[in-house]
């Protein structure tokens, strides 16, 4: 597909399964240079529950190395996204090795020196292949300051809308679970599916008129086995960047009009499945 618009008022965009994942953690091929503990954090879909560097400064380098895994088994993806959401860096590169790690390139625009916001994310015009993605950060907004990344994501686009909703409402989805006393009283216990969140995010959302081809790339997202990213609001809710799938049963797609050519008015459920 084309490259991913991210300037304000982008519309809706949908990408495949974050590329760095619990495979990846599983075939301990998540390499930290310090915060191992916690280093689930990155794709655990939560950004603000952020993995950390330990004992870190401007004067300290630190790495996140991480091999591209499907299952057991390292995989070359396609890959012409990336985002570092909820991040205090200044310095730092962004590299891709299609080689196990034998030589990297660096991301177009993946080089910063002086970065100054809370958010960094490339989406670039072509896709690269890479079976491996190294960070090296050198430096933080504010000085010496430990190295802080709320989430890493490493996508390929599949489908940017060419108009935006025409219904959408989000809903955040608490996993609680209440008892209730034998003095009426009640107590609650909440199950985490991320280190700082008890909450999924979930959405209905509607469209109007869209065109046969838009339609049936929608369905082939729909059917896809694996999860997917929906990106809502890609130039404005930045973060708001959710791995999941639609609800059984509730992808419609009639007909806008009794003409045909008009296009289809099409809705949906999201319901984000969590990363970690």
């Amino acid at each position: 597909m084309a490259q991913i618009t991210l300037t304000s008022g982008a519309t809706p965009a949908f990408l495949s399964k974050n590329y760095i994942n619990r495979d990846c953690y599983n075939a301990s091929a998540v390499a930290v240079s310090s915060g191992d503990t916690i280093k689930r954090r990155l794709y655990d879909g939560d950004p603000t529950g952020p993995w950390n560097s330990v004992g870190s400064s401007d004067e300290t380098t630190e790495t996140i190395t991480i091999g591209l895994y499907q299952g057991n088994l390292l995989a070359t993806r396609s890959i012409d996204f990336i985002a570092l959401l909820n991040i205090n860096l200044k310095g730092f590169v962004l590299e891709y090795s299609a080689n196990d790690g034998a030589s990297y390139t660096a991301f177009t625009g993946g080089t910063q020196t002086v970065h100054a916001s809370e958010d960094f994310i490339i989406s670039l015009a072509s896709p690269v292949s890479a079976n491996k993605i190294r960070l090296t950060m050198t430096t933080t907004q504010t000085a010496n300051a430990e190295k802080s990344i709320g989430q890493f994501v490493a996508a390929l686009g599949t489908l940017q809308m060419a108009k935006g909703f025409t219904s959408y409402e989000a809903e955040w989805i608490e996993a609680e679970m209440a008892s209730e006393m034998a003095n009426r009283t009640k107590q609650y216990a909440y199950i985490y599916s991320a280190d700082n969140s008890f909450e999924m995010y979930a959405a209905s959302a509607g469209f109007r008129f869209v065109p046969a081809a838009e339609r049936t790339s929608l369905r082939d997202i729909k059917n896809t086995a694996a999860p997917f990213l929906f990106y809502p609001f890609p130039g404005d809710q930045v973060r708001t960047l959710s791995l999941g799938k639609f609800r059984q049963g509730s992808f419609k797609d009639p007909f806008s009009t009794e003409y045909i050519g008009a296009g289809y008015d099409i809705s949906f459920e999201f319901e984000g499945v969590g990363g970690s």
